[in-house]
């Protein structure tokens, strides 16, 4: 047997092509002749039902599990039409008055082959013989990179298909192109890179999908196929897709649906030596504790989520545990991938995007997660801590002279009280909060930066961290934070604030009048969320959509230039306007301090210098 990997797994023309790469990076391609099947349920008209249907096509009966969370062994009828026939053979069923329920009918070919037959999951380690077809899940290989699938020949981004013979058909619906695998537009969830394909590996292995399928499914997608396959090995069978919710009574709806529990910060202003006591993946944790499914406490979600946590956990470990930088970002992506799908699963739970339509999961861990949050803040603030803020799953907390061991210990106690994994996500040397807009005396929710104990800037709904303000006023932000905030003490923070703060935007609103920015560093991004005629007024991206002739869900890029908005490069830009934004990007900086920049002539101050060189006054600060 020879060691390798599954690369790729289509249907095309009542065959499955199957492509494995081996450890010499050779391809080896397999083909079976494969019928995709549906099941049907025609109660006590079974037996008349099968035999009607056994002149059309192989037709047999099988025992399946249904429903879900109150399963009963019922006889049922597999049919297996010929490939070319399925379609008309599925129609007439779904016309037939015997028949009470058709299901497994909406999935894929490749997915019932994957899920019945082949059972490994697309980019595992794989065992295989190619002489006699036989290909097992490999139990000895390491999977602490991912495969060396190659991302200029093997994995191809943004080419076009071709084909290696004529014999090899296409699925441009995955992307599958005779033992290659095309990544273009459709292919959104997938970056071209190591790290990419780390987390696509995992987001594939997730699903039991194809990586061209993994990479242009969204989440609900991905999700809705693992519960398939969850279902399917369990010997149950999968219902019908329907987009619908149970009727609730709006009272019901109010005292229930609340969401998570949130903590507003104490007050916009600086504080030092905060820990974040982190809840590790909570709600899916609390799903997996509490055994909340679909239609209330059950095993399907469970059973779905439990290996996927443990596995995402243990990444965690093993990230912080190595020191080289690679490793390190092939960890992270491949838990950052996983953490979206696991949070994904609750959301998901909360609408009709899911296949069962039954929103209890996500209402039940919404008032578990509240208790436990609650729960925390009183464990915290008996210990002597001051809870500052709180965001679902995280609470920042701090205690004078409190030590990194101090807060590691707290999240211990919590962890051993809630019976949920909690630990030290991080320690601020300094964070700050900022104002809630229009109103000076509120901080604002998910707004704020700080220091991190390594020196590393963390920041959360501040410009630096919105796509589309422009990469020069994002990294001019970022490196205002770090000169500022990184000056020492608190006290010496706030003495050397307005120095700072007056030399740096002198310097960039200098760089800017003399036009030594890049316009590729000016560029505005953002994503259409409508077609261009459907807004109301003229807004900047209204304007660059018609002048690039974009659509929605495009992502229109334009630079404000001494004429208006322009999607062209090498347009001379309105440097006031940038110098505006710089000068906004100063005031979120500045105003936890106390320090606020004047609003209405703060540009003036700039422009009335005799030399831009010269630095802005201090007193030019309130």
């Amino acid at each position: 047997m020879q060691h390798g990997w599954l690369f790729d797994v289509y249907f095309a023309d009542g065959n499955i092509y199957i492509w494995i790469m081996g450890e010499d990076k050779t391809f080896y391609r397999y083909i079976e002749k494969y019928n995709p099947y549906f099941i049907i349920d025609a109660g006590d008209k079974n037996s008349e039902v099968l035999y009607d249907v056994s002149e059309k096509a192989k037709a047999y009966y099988v025992e399946r599990f249904y429903p879900v969370d109150d399963p009963e062994r019922r006889n049922m009828i597999m049919v297996e039409p010929e490939w070319k026939d399925y379609r008309s053979m599925l129609k007439a069923a779904r016309r037939d008055p015997r028949i009470l329920a058709i299901y497994d009918s909406d999935l894929l070919p490749v997915q019932k082959y994957l899920f019945n037959k082949l059972r490994i999951e697309p980019g595992s380690a794989v065992e295989f013989d190619d002489k006699n077809m036989r290909i097992l899940p490999a139990k000895d290989m390491n999977d602490t990179y991912p495969p060396p699938f190659d991302l200029s020949n093997d994995i191809v981004c943004g080419e076009s298909c071709w084909k290696r013979n004529e014999s090899d058909p296409v699925d441009y619906n995955q992307g599958s192109c005779a033992g290659r695998i095309l990544m273009n537009a459709r292919a959104r969830w997938f970056e071209c890179s190591e790290t990419g394909l780390a987390a696509l590996i995992e987001r594939a292995k997730f699903a039991f999908l194809p990586l061209g399928l993994a990479a242009r499914w969204s989440s609900n997608k991905i999700i809705d196929s693992r519960n398939a396959f969850t279902l399917i090995s369990k010997g149950f069978v999968v219902p019908v897709f329907h987009a619908e919710e149970p009727p609730m009574a709006m009272m019901d709806f109010l005292a229930r649906d609340r969401g998570g529990y949130t903590i507003p910060p104490k007050s916009a202003g600086v504080f030092e030596n905060v820990g974040v006591i982190d809840f590790d993946s909570e709600y899916p944790s609390i799903i997996v504790k509490e055994r909340i499914s679909y239609g209330g406490h059950g095993w399907l979600l469970p059973e779905v989520i439990k290996p996927w946590l443990e596995r995402r956990l243990k990444i965690k470990r093993l990230m912080k545990l190595v020191n080289d930088q690679r490793l390190k970002a092939i960890y992270k992506a491949r838990s950052d991938s996983l953490k979206l799908l696991l949070v994904s699963e609750y959301g998901i739970s909360g609408c009709s995007r899911n296949r069962f339509g039954n929103h209890f999961a996500f209402e039940e861990i919404n008032r578990i997660s509240r208790e436990v949050m609650i729960k925390a803040k009183r464990i915290a603030e008996s210990l002597g801590y001051e809870v500052i803020y709180g965001d679902v799953d995280s609470l920042f907390v701090k205690r004078d002279n409190a030590k990194r061991e101090d807060y590691e210990n707290l999240s211990r106690v919590i962890s051993q009280e809630t019976g949920l994994p909690v630990s030290l996500d991080k320690l601020f040397r300094v964070i700050a909060f900022t104002r809630k807009k229009g109103d000076a005396r509120t901080a604002a929710v998910k707004r704020y930066f700080g220091i991190l104990e390594d020196g590393q800037i963390e920041a959360r709904g501040i410009e630096a961290r919105r796509s589309d303000v422009p990469e020069a006023i994002r990294t001019f932000q970022l490196k205002l934070i770090e000169k500022i905030y990184s000056s020492g003490s608190l006290n010496e923070i706030k003495m050397n604030a307005r120095r700072i703060s007056s030399e740096m935007l002198s310097r960039f609103i200098k760089e800017l009048r003399e036009g030594s920015i890049p316009d590729s560093l000016l560029m505005f991004k953002k994503i259409l969320s409508k077609d261009p005629e459907e807004y109301a007024s003229n807004v900047p991206q209204k304007i660059a959509a018609i002048l690039s002739g974009s659509r929605k869900g495009d992502e229109v890029r334009y630079i404000i230039s001494v004429n208006g908005i322009s999607v062209k490069s090498g347009q001379l830009y309105d440097w006031k306007k940038y110098a505006e934004l710089a000068i906004s990007a100063a005031r979120t900086v500045l105003e936890p301090l106390g320090i606020t920049p004047t609003a209405e002539l703060k540009l003036e101050d700039f422009l009335n210098l005799r030399s831009l060189s010269e630095p802005v006054d201090p007193l030019f600060f309130d």
